[in-house]
């Protein structure tokens, strides 16, 4: 499970409890709360309790992070990144002004080497030539995935 998947299954559990679904308000019992106070933090506390873990923070920590989560870390938003809602645009601008593209759930993104290296990743990896400097559609899968690895080494 990623950390998206049981952020669903607590905004899920919130829409039951306010419809007053029976499972969804014994599953509440736990809280004291009201139909009128619960929120999705408190959706998230029970998830969380259901698996064992004392918290929703817990719980997070716990569980293996998206692509997206690893390409966006906490802090990424101090650099500049090009935007794009399509991928044949944001390859484009790739080859326009080099960088590196990166996929982030539907939309793409390019960077410098900077962020690369913030992502803790060497920018210079002949893995990003083989590649193409493009994680959304690389040129060799297996070059990516070998950065992707690092990339996931790094965030435990």
């Amino acid at each position: 499970m990623t950390a998206l998947q049981e952020k669903v299954k607590a905004s899920l559990l919130l829409k039951a409890f306010k419809r007053g679904d029976p499972a969804a308000l014994k599953r509440f019992e736990r809280l004291p709360v009201t139909l009128a106070t619960a929120q999705r933090k408190h959706a998230l506390a029970i998830i969380a309790a259901e698996q064992g873990f004392a918290s929703w923070a817990d719980l997070k920590h716990s569980l293996k992070p998206t692509l997206s989560e690893l390409l966006r870390p906490v802090g990424a938003d101090a650099f500049l990144s090009e935007w794009h809602s399509d991928y044949e645009t944001a390859r484009t601008a790739l080859e326009v002004s080099g960088g590196y593209l990166l996929p982030y759930r539907t939309q793409f993104f390019v960077v410098q080497r900077g962020y690369i290296e913030f992502l803790g990743l060497d920018p210079d990896n002949p893995d990003w030539w083989r590649a193409g400097f493009d994680a959304a559609r690389p040129a060799d899968p297996a070059a990516w995935e070998r950065l992707k690895e690092k990339l996931e080494a790094g965030y435990i």
